[in-house]
């Protein structure tokens, strides 16, 4: 017989009692005459064939007299029994132990998100646990932190919630740990030389997504995409592992404004950030002065639109009426003839006016 435990089949031990009912069956015997022959109440005798009495020594050797079959046989069924039913009753205690503790991760994590994006559902709650302590590096479930702030380029209004960004942080992780380490090695001093080169990838946007991951390899750094899981609208992700930088995206708009914003959002966090223990920590979920966040994020927006557009260059652009049509039309134009992406100035223009109703063509999407 067969048993689901911890999402996965296993053999349920079989008692030495069915193997007597075999062979009453097989040899055309009733339980009362084999009673009889070996000196056994037939209850007795139906309680060992059921499982419920286990055969000792002296009624093994009763059955190797009646039946022919040694009672070493007997015996040996009966130790194998034994052997597997105590090592299933370990295996239900290690199960429990590990969904008592995915149980406690899954308050933090959204566990069954992590199960179906990584693909480990059908592995049991002791692999599964084993996946997510030592492949996903989770700390234990009780030191880990639910405060959903860290160093992200995000939505400040919508898809905030602390456990699917967390859930999604592990995520990107773990996407990241798959990627092969960069040969270039990384130097917070050369951010802006790297943001620069960014700059004009994204000002072309032709293959930009194998380009961009090739440029950060060159200055030292993982990138990769992991998609956006429900209620965490995170568009960009950064932390250190082992001494290894890594940017991590959602593409959570198919946008060329938005992807510019984001890597280059946490290229800054790289340049002026990365000294700080939290590059670090292992979910990156937290830190002690977060008082300080806003100005943190607030230096990495500015250090991402100054690199893409130079405040000496933007307080030259249109000045224009509020008007979306005219809007595109002149910035589309200006854009133009200072070798800018039309879509990243207004990008920017929407990002400062809080105007979105530009009409999208096939060019803002990332090439």
């Amino acid at each position: 017989m067969k048993t689901m435990k911890g999402n996965s089949l296993m053999q349920e031990p079989v008692h030495p009692g069915y193997y007597i009912g075999e062979e009453l069956k097989s040899r055309g015997m009733t339980r009362k005459a084999l009673a009889m022959q070996i000196g056994l109440q037939p209850s007795h005798l139906t309680e060992v064939i059921k499982g419920k009495r286990n055969i000792s020594s002296q009624l093994a050797a009763k059955l190797e007299e009646t039946l022919g079959l040694p009672a070493a046989y007997w015996i040996k069924l009966q130790l194998r029994y034994d052997y597997e039913v105590k090592l299933s009753e370990q295996q239900d205690e290690e199960v429990r132990k590990a969904e008592n503790e995915l149980s406690k991760y899954d308050e933090i994590l959204d566990m069954r998100t992590i199960y179906k994006s990584i693909g480990i559902s059908k592995m049991t709650a002791p692999e599964r646990l084993e996946f997510c302590e030592n492949i996903l590096g989770l700390q234990y479930s009780s030191e880990l932190q639910r405060k959903a702030i860290g160093w992200y380029h995000r939505s400040e209004k919508t898809g905030n919630d602390p456990r699917m960004i967390a859930t999604w942080t592990a995520l990107a992780r773990y996407s990241a740990s798959q990627r092969p380490i960069p040969q270039g090695k990384f130097d917070k001093n050369r951010m802006d030389d790297l943001a620069f080169e960014l700059r004009e990838i994204f000002m072309e946007n032709h293959n930009t997504m194998n380009r961009v991951e090739w440029k950060l390899a060159e200055y030292g750094i993982r990138f990769c995409i992991t998609p956006k899981v429900k209620l965490a609208s995170v568009d960009g992700f950064s932390f250190i592992k082992d001494g290894v930088p890594a940017i991590v995206v959602t593409k959570r708009f198919d946008r060329i404004d938005n992807l510019s914003f984001a890597v280059l959002h946490e290229v800054g966090h790289l340049k002026m950030h990365s000294d700080r223990k939290e590059y670090e920590s292992n979910l990156n979920l937290a830190t002690e002065d977060e008082d300080l966040l806003p100005k943190i994020e607030a230096e990495a927006n500015k250090y991402a639109a100054e690199i893409l557009i130079p405040n000496d260059l933007w307080k030259d652009a249109p000045q224009v009426p509020m008007n979306p049509y005219i809007i595109q039309k002149k910035y589309s134009a200006w854009a133009m003839k200072q070798g800018l992406n039309k879509w990243i100035a207004l990008g920017r223009v929407s990002h400062e006016t809080g105007m979105y109703m530009f009409k999208s063509d096939e060019t803002r999407c990332i090439n």
